[in-house]
């Protein structure tokens, strides 16, 4: 399998990067994320926040000034050893994941509604080996493919279609079943409008707009799987 893991893309497409409260001139608020030797910071994180100027200053300081913050502080030697146990996991996805369980078990993690499903009830209508074909339309058409195995996301990337010739790229037919044929699992396309596609990442209900695309023909989804479709809109339904 020549299924590579491009995590920078799928990073992209999945979660997009959206601005901060501070630029829209709030404060921020969310927790931020410390790597410590001793009293001294050696990382720091937050989202969407530069913090590069916390490195080298002292945990008791910095904390002090940021009392309305939650500083959630980590040893060097701890995050080493999660790093070296992560070296185990084969590919790049599987380290961050377990990277995150280690780090952040009390903090729930939002996935994107669709790589959530993919780790959870998908399993129940889809095979155990499948894959998930993503094209957003539009100017800047992007294409993805994921590879779930047992519930597990195996692999990530922008496949090459170019061998197809660019009459069969466009039908989505010939797209899955190029797919299928090329990775040796059945795959799940869906043809997604690049402004249904945005919306939805930032969405509340992100299913409750998926339905509401799926029943306009704007979302396409092939092959069309009922069991799939009635699951998709039973959540879209009671909100989850």
């Amino acid at each position: 399998m020549d299924l590579t893991h491009d995590w920078r893309s799928f990073q992209g497409l999945f979660y997009p990067h959206r601005r901060a409260s501070s630029a829209r001139g709030g404060t921020p608020s969310g927790p931020v994320f410390l790597v410590l030797n001793g009293d001294f910071i050696l990382s720091a994180f937050a989202e969407h926040e530069d913090l590069s100027d916390w490195v080298g200053a002292s945990y008791a300081e910095v904390s002090a000034r940021t009392k309305h913050r939650q500083m959630i502080a980590y040893t060097r030697e701890q995050v080493e050893k999660w790093v070296q146990e992560s070296l185990s996991i084969p590919h790049f996805y599987g380290q961050v994941e377990f990277l995150r369980k280690q780090a952040t078990p009390e903090i729930p993690f939002h996935r994107h509604f669709l790589v959530e499903a993919m780790h959870s009830w998908w399993g129940k209508v889809l095979p155990s080996s499948y894959g998930l074909f993503v094209r957003v339309e539009g100017q800047n058409e992007k294409n993805f493919l994921l590879i779930v195995r047992r519930g597990v996301i195996d692999g990530l990337s922008e496949p090459d279609l170019t061998s197809m010739g660019a009459e069969r790229r466009r039908q989505p037919a010939d797209v899955v079943k190029y797919l299928s044929e090329k990775y040796l699992v059945p795959v799940q396309g869906m043809f997604v409008p690049a402004h249904d596609w945005a919306e939805w990442s930032s969405h509340e209900r992100p299913w409750k707009e998926l339905a509401r695309s799926v029943r306009a023909n704007r979302t396409k989804l092939v092959p069309f799987r009922w069991s799939l479709a009635v699951l998709g809109s039973t959540r879209a339904f009671f909100g989850v």
